[in-house]
């Protein structure tokens, strides 16, 4: 680890303890140490300490384990270990943001072999209409910031993206901006045994549908950190000069019997700086996923053929 990293994790620590026992460390020296360790942990380096433990825990579902004999977390940190794994996959979501004004938005994700598109949108005051796309064999990043609607109701919206309004990224670039050294991950925040401390999930409880249910809830400085690559994307999308302040996560999340995502139901609270005004934010946020036949063709959702 590095004298820098080092520096990082004993002021995390400092924090994790004080709001564990309740201790206060001061707002001036906590207000004065937040930007510096929050914007320098990545997704990876938070996960290292859980990666043996979710090693065995994907043996023990492989070797015939239910997913009602593992926590909230760690049926989390199976099914994305599957969702990153898989051959292909499709990622939708959408849902509503509330702050002064109130917006729809859209986003989607596929996976088919190495090819990854990442599509956002959001008409309004605030629009966004960006699409990533990721070729992980090749480790090329093309970014279009500049898509153009072609419809914006909340059932079917869309847009195009012209091939020449593309920009190309190198890898350094994007983990730069977006605070990640892996382009592939799809799961917006970094559930692991650091940022879900608080303990705040409920148990596994098989619903109606034979699936496995249950809610995570995290906040304070520990969402901060879980939201570590997410708030770069916020920033990012939403062409900010800081990033959020996060204050509440709610996440709804149903596995099936695969250990497979079916759905997760997001309700997330922050702050975001709009020139003078830092208004609060509120996102209502639904994520359907699909995997083997029902994935659709990457051209579907690039709108294009694969160039």
């Amino acid at each position: 680890m590095s004298l820098g990293n080092k520096k990082f994790f004993k002021v995390f620590l400092l924090i994790v303890v004080a709001l564990a026992t309740g201790f206060s460390i001061g707002k001036i020296y906590v207000s004065t140490l937040e930007p510096e360790y929050v914007s320098n942990f990545s997704d990876s380096y938070l996960m290292e300490k859980d990666e043996e433990s979710i090693a065995q825990n994907v043996a023990k579902a492989q070797n015939g384990a239910k997913p009602d004999s593992f926590n909230a977390m760690q049926l989390y940190q199976i099914a994305e270990y599957n969702l990153n794994n898989a051959e292909k996959f499709y990622k939708v979501g959408g849902g509503k943001v509330d702050t002064i004004i109130s917006q729809q938005q859209k986003s989607e994700k596929i996976k088919v072999g190495d090819m990854y598109v990442y599509n956002k949108m959001s008409p309004g005051t605030v629009s966004i209409c960006s699409q990533i796309v990721y070729d992980a064999s090749k480790e090329s990043i093309k970014i279009n910031n500049k898509g153009v609607f072609t419809d914006t109701s909340y059932e079917n919206m869309s847009a195009t993206f012209n091939v020449n309004d593309f920009e190309s990224w190198t890898i350094e670039d994007y983990e730069e901006i977006f605070n990640t050294t892996d382009p592939s991950n799809v799961m917006p925040y970094v559930i692991c045994s650091t940022t879900c401390s608080q303990k705040k999930f409920s148990p596994v409880t098989k619903n109606a549908e034979g699936n496995y249910a249950f809610e995570i809830a995290i906040d304070g400085q520990f969402l901060t950190v879980a939201a570590t690559r997410y708030s770069s994307e916020i920033k990012f999308s939403s062409n900010l000069e800081d990033k959020p302040i996060w204050q509440s996560l709610k996440m709804s999340v149903v596995v099936d019997e695969n250990f497979n995502f079916v759905s997760v139901d997001y309700v997330e609270t922050y702050k975001m700086k709009y020139g003078p005004m830092t208004p609060t934010v509120t996102d209502y946020f639904s994520e359907r996923f699909y995997f083997g036949d029902d994935v659709p063709s990457v051209s579907q959702v690039l709108g294009r053929e694969v160039a």
